[in-house]
């Protein structure tokens, strides 16, 4: 397995958040919990837990959303939700690790303040780098900083693990260019004719496993299969 330790989380995108969130409650017999609006005026998310530190996130544009974001318009055209990318914590701060990208040719947006607000009514708040590659390459993560707040995965739902997690490439070379000026080492990238990002996860329903290929040519999820 790839070094899971600064795994964030990993991102489902769809047209409608509760349509995703009863497909992955289909296949794995967890329901993902409602999280709130980001403060982007964008999107709304949904969040189950997938072990310490590590979570499943259902991310979808908030009704009326058409545009803003590449991730928005790749889920406006696919008929299902799909395994989009995923997120990492560094080891280096934040600003260091923008710096250090940039120096490298991988300059980053950020780190910005983010925020969205909780079913409870209290205020989330975190700090997101995202490098420019990310818009056109899913399989280079965003990362992020959750400052001094509790991991959202703490309150999240239960019952789901993450067992393995894949990254497959057509470029594998560049892509690991891309890893080592983001201080991502350890993740190994293995060579295939598709861009492909997969999971697999304990659930209570067995092991699922959910692929990514960020090829327009791949199958997003579709229920009851995921896949």
């Amino acid at each position: 397995m790839s070094r899971t330790r600064y795994i964030d989380h990993f991102l489902v995108i769809g047209r409608d958040l509760d349509e995703t969130c009863e497909l992955i409650h289909d296949k794995t017999g967890v329901t993902p919990a409602i999280g709130g609006q980001h403060s982007s005026g964008l999107s709304h998310n949904a969040i189950v837990g997938l072990g310490e530190d590590c979570d499943l996130e259902v991310l979808t544009p908030l009704p009326g959303i058409k545009s803003g974001a590449p991730w928005i318009e790749r889920c406006l055209q696919d008929e299902s939700p799909s395994l989009y990318t995923f997120c990492m914590r560094s080891p280096l701060p934040l600003q260091e690790l923008a710096d250090r990208a940039r120096d490298q040719g991988y300059p980053c947006r950020g780190p910005d303040p983010w925020s969205r607000a909780q079913a409870s009514g209290d205020l989330l708040e975190w700090d997101m780098l995202v490098p420019e590659a990310s818009a056109e390459q899913p399989l280079v993560p965003f990362f992020i900083d959750w400052r001094d707040t509790p991991h959202p995965s703490t309150t999240a739902p239960q019952g789901l693990s993450l067992k393995s997690f894949t990254v497959e490439a057509v470029d594998p070379e560049g892509l690991n260019r891309a890893y080592d000026a983001l201080a991502m080492e350890g993740i190994d990238v293995q060579p295939s004719k598709v861009d492909a990002l997969h999971i697999t996860m304990a659930t209570p329903r067995g092991e699922v496993t959910l692929p990514c290929p960020s090829s327009p040519r791949a199958r997003p999820m579709r229920s009851p299969t995921l896949g």
